[in-house]
C-alpha cells in the first residue's frame, strides 16, 4: 500500500516537473519562406529572396513568418550583423537592433524594412568593391532577464543582399538600320552580369556632325560619336545613372553578349545611346560612354531592283517588265534571259 502511494507521488512529481519544463521552453523559430514585397516580382533564376539595390533604396518590406511557442506574451527582438549577435562583444561592435515587440503563440509575421537589414544607417551604399552577394545574419531572440537577448529558444536566419551594381561596359560603335540602331560593346568580365540594357535620348546633334565624326564636347554627355567621334548633345553622362528623360530602348541577355538592337527610334533622327550592365538580382549599373547615331532606311538588292521599275514579289519567277520599267531593269532582265538561253543550248 505504501509502495503504491510512493509510486503515485513520484509519478505526479515527475509530471509536474515535466509540465514545468514544457511551460518554460518558450522558443521562436523563423521560417525560410520569407518574402520581399516589391512592385515587380522576380522569378526563381533571379534570386527573389536576395535584397537588391532597388529594394534597399525603395525600402521594400521583408515579411518573416514566425513559429512562436510561449505560454504568454514575450518581448522579442531582432538583431542584424555579419554573424550571430548572441555574443555580447559581436553585438556591441557589429550588430544593430531592427525590430522589437511582444509576440505570443499566434505564429505572427513580422515586417522589417530591407534598408535596415543592409545597413544600420539605412544608407544602401556599402564600402564593398565586390559585385557579388553578401549576407546578413538575423537573430530572433526573446529578451532575457538582464535586458539582453536570451540564447535559449532563439533562432537565426542568414539572408543575402547585393547592392553593388556592375561596372559599365565600353561601347565601340553604333550600327544603323531601318528604324533601329545596333550598339556594340566589349563584354564585361563580372561574374554576376546577366545582360545589358540600352537607354536612348533624341539629340540636337546633326547627321552631318555624326557622319563627320568630328564632334565637340557639346553637352553633358560623355565621349561618343558614330565611330571615333567626340561628344553628343545629351543629358546622359557616362558613369552616372540614366536621367529621367532618357528612355529604355532595348536589352540583350547574356554575360558574353557584345551586340544588341535598339528599337522605337525614328529614321533620320539623331539619338544618343548608352549601355548599362545588369546583374542577377536586377541591379543596373551606370551608363557607359555614349555614342550618337541615326537610323536610316537600308536598301537591299531587291529593293533597288523594284525601285528601278522591276515588278514582282521576289525571286526569279516573279520578275517582270512593266510600263514604268527603266532601262536598268530591262538590261537586268535581258541578262537573265541570255543566261537561260545559253543553258538550254548546251543541253543534248
Amino acid at each position: 500500500m505504501l509502495r503504491n502511494k510512493v509510486g503515485a507521488w513520484a509519478l505526479a512529481a515527475g509530471a509536474a516537473a515535466s509540465w514545468t519544463t514544457v511551460a518554460q521552453a518558450d522558443s521562436v523559430s523563423v521560417l525560410d519562406n520569407y518574402t520581399i514585397d516589391r512592385a515587380e516580382e522576380r522569378d526563381s533564376d533571379e534570386e527573389p529572396q536576395t535584397i537588391s539595390l532597388k529594394d534597399c533604396e525603395e525600402d521594400a518590406i521583408v515579411s518573416f513568418p514566425l513559429n512562436v511557442t510561449a505560454t504568454e506574451l514575450r518581448t522579442m527582438e531582432v538583431w542584424v550583423g555579419p554573424e550571430s549577435c548572441l555574443d555580447l562583444e559581436v553585438r556591441t561592435e557589429q550588430c544593430h537592433r531592427v525590430w522589437g515587440d511582444e509576440v505570443g503563440p499566434n505564429n505572427p509575421n513580422i515586417e522589417i524594412e530591407s534598408s535596415l537589414i543592409v545597413s544600420e544607417s539605412q544608407d544602401c551604399a556599402t564600402d564593398s568593391s565586390s559585385s557579388t552577394a553578401r549576407s546578413a545574419t538575423l537573430l530572433f531572440a526573446f529578451e532575457g532577464d538582464n535586458g539582453e537577448p536570451a540564447s535559449e529558444g532563439s533562432d537565426t536566419l542568414v539572408m543575402k543582399y547585393d547592392v553593388v551594381a556592375p561596372d559599365p561596359p565600353h561601347v565601340t560603335s553604333i550600327g544603323q538600320g531601318d528604324g533601329q540602331l545596333s550598339p556594340q560593346w566589349d563584354p564585361l568580365e563580372g561574374s554576376d552580369v546577366t545582360g545589358y540594357r540600352f537607354y536612348c535620348q533624341e539629340s540636337t546633334t546633326t547627321q552631318e556632325e555624326v557622319d563627320d565624326g568630328d564632334l565637340d564636347q557639346a553637352g553633358a554627355g560623355g565621349q561618343g560619336g558614330a565611330g571615333n567621334g567626340g561628344g553628343c548633345q545629351t543629358s546622359m553622362v557616362a558613369g552616372e545613372r540614366p536621367p529621367p528623360e532618357a528612355k529604355f530602348c532595348g536589352e540583350q541577355a547574356g554575360k558574353s553578349a557584345g551586340r544588341g538592337t535598339v528599337t522605337g527610334v525614328t529614321n533620320d533622327r539623331v539619338y544618343t545611346v548608352g549601355v548599362v550592365a545588369q546583374d542577377i538580382v536586377g541591379n543596373e549599373g551606370t551608363i557607359s560612354n555614349v555614342l550618337c547615331q541615326y537610323p536610316k532606311e537600308v536598301t537591299d538588292f531587291y529593293e533597288a531592283y523594284t525601285n528601278a521599275g522591276g515588278k514582282g514579289g521576289g525571286g526569279f519567277c516573279s520578275m517582270g517588265y512593266g510600263r514604268g520599267s527603266t532601262p536598268w531593269a530591262g538590261f537586268m532582265l535581258l541578262g537573265l534571259g541570255m543566261g537561260w538561253a545559253r543553258r538550254r543550248k548546251r543541253r543534248p
